[in-house]
């Protein structure tokens, strides 16, 4: 198990560096109703953007599967 998380995450893990140093331009962010802008690179937006969604299933996930820890 040890081995295929390897082999699973070195190019995952690749692919996620050459993607942030592909896009390292500037894109400036205007959250609609509040009055300021940010600007960040491309890539910190996307993998931001990417570990959010991550989060919020690991979150939605876990408040699930807890109806079924609780019969068990």
């Amino acid at each position: 198990m040890r081995l295929l998380t390897w082999l699973i995450g070195l190019p995952l893990a690749a692919v996620v560096v050459a993607f942030a140093v592909a896009n390292r331009d500037p894109v400036v962010v205007v959250p609609w109703p509040l009055p300021f802008e940010i600007e960040m690179p491309v890539y910190l937006l996307a993998l931001g953007a990417l570990a959010l969604g991550l989060l919020v299933g690991m979150v939605w996930g876990w408040a699930r599967g807890r109806y079924g820890r609780r019969a068990a």
